[in-house]
């Protein structure tokens, strides 16, 4: 986890650059070269039909059932899992990211490389803070398929542990459990893994005491 800490600051700069400036995405493989690479980074999980926002009861529903009341081994295909094998120059072994799509379909596509990957850097310059790209993640613009992201984790996991950086749910959405079961996708991955948290915000720490009580914060 130190490791990846060292890696997401020291190439912060880089990857403003990259995600501001040339508006791409930094880990994202071309297909057509990078389609073995691509399928060893992701990992798709099971099958679940698409997930549909009731605006009256405020839940979101997949076939009428309220995703709260579902077990993550029902909505897995519907998670992205997407871990970084070995370091390179911008990442290090484990950097992980971990996507919740509206739809299978979707999913499979985030897996494949057809949309863009949300990136939070460490630090920024020019006194942009993380915290105003953490909550403007879901407004990036020229971003293929963010809009199919329901929610959004980033950090590191490996067998001894699984550090959440960030996770970010759309506004709307929150109260679903999403969150929790994108955790509970990569302790599948991880099951003798400790789950830790970076720094929480409050909803974050009221999170975190609901369903990670006594979990370690960096």
């Amino acid at each position: 986890m130190i490791v990846y800490m060292f890696y997401m600051y020291v190439h912060s700069f880089i990857l403003l650059y990259c995600l501001n400036i040339l508006n791409v995405s930094i880990i994202k493989c071309k297909q057509n070269k990078n389609k073995s690479q691509t399928m060893s980074l992701v990992k798709i999980l099971l099958e679940m039909p698409k997930m549909e926002y009731d605006p009256d009861q405020k839940v979101v529903v997949a076939d009428k059932a309220k995703l709260r009341d579902l077990k993550v081994e029902d909505v897995l295909e519907n998670i992205v899992v997407i871990r970084q094998p070995k370091d390179s120059m911008m990442f290090p072994e484990g950097f992980t990211l971990v996507y919740f799509m509206d739809t299978p379909e979707n999913a499979k596509k985030m897996g494949q490389g057809k949309f863009d990957y949300i990136i939070i850097p460490q630090g920024t310059p020019m006194g942009m803070g993380r915290e105003t790209a953490f909550e403007k993640a879901f407004k990036q613009k020229g971003k293929e398929g963010i809009e199919h992201i329901m929610g959004f984790i980033q950090g590191y996991s490996d067998e001894e542990e699984i550090f959440i950086d960030f996770m970010r749910v759309r506004h709307k959405l929150k109260r679903n459990t999403i969150n929790k079961k994108m955790i509970q996708a990569l302790e599948r991955e991880f099951p003798s893994a400790e789950v830790t948290f970076s720094k929480p915000t409050d909803q974050g720490k009221a999170f975190i005491d609901k369903e990670y009580q006594g979990a370690e914060t960096k």
